[in-house]
Order: C-alpha cells, then structure tokens, then sequence
C-alpha cells in the first residue's frame, strides 16, 4: 500500500508567553446596557435604519407604505366588485336561433348602488 507523503510540518512557537495580567479586557458600564435593551432584533433593527437613511427620512417611508396600502385597498375592492357585480352570462347556453352573444357594456356591469342594495 503506497504511503501518501506530504510537506506538513507543524507549527512551533518561537514566542514565550507572557502573564495575562497584560490582557486588556473592555466592561461596558450599566449606563450604555439600557440604551439596546428593547431592541430583540439587531438585524431587523438596522435593516430599518438603514431603509430611513436611504429613503430619506420617515416621511418618504409612511408614504412608501401607504401608497402600497392603497394599492392593495384598490385591488382588492376591484376583485370583489368583479366576483359581486359583474354579470356573466353562463347559466343561458346560446341559442342557435337568436344571436344572444353580443352584450353592451352596460349590461355587463351592475350599478354600485345596485350590487349594494341586492347584497
């Protein structure tokens, strides 16, 4: 069985150590701990500060969200006005003897005040 050789030597310390009274170590005070206290998400935490600072302060952020807010308002109202009131015709089949597919607009979509008041 060949014997796999390679250049690994091991790593030998020339340096002595010296007594740990040398170490630095660093205590926050009590005053600073309270400031990060409430915060549990670090990340979320700045990712928030960061989007403050990029979009220009806290007003183009609420409108940012309300814009968005409203566009949900309006799709959704839009998907339901289509479910509710919007009349298709798929309980009559054609008729061979009367040219029943051609609609207006107007028959088509219910009134507001009409979709309401039946609801």
């Amino acid at each position: 069985m060949n014997s796999l050789q390679t250049n690994y030597q091991a790593l030998v310390s020339d340096e002595i150590e010296g007594p740990h009274e040398s170490v630095i170590f660093h205590v926050a005070s009590e005053d600073s701990v309270p400031r990060w206290n409430h915060v549990d998400d670090l990340d979320a935490f700045f990712r928030r500060i960061y989007r403050y600072h990029q979009n220009g302060g806290y007003a183009c952020i609420m409108l940012y969200y309300s814009i968005g807010g409203l566009m949900y308002f309006i799709i959704g109202s839009s998907f339901i006005y289509g479910i509710n009131c919007i009349h298709f015709n798929f309980d009559q089949p054609p008729s061979p003897y009367h040219n029943t597919t051609v609609t207006s607009l107007s028959q088509l979509f219910i009134p507001v005040s009409q979709c309401v008041a039946e609801k």
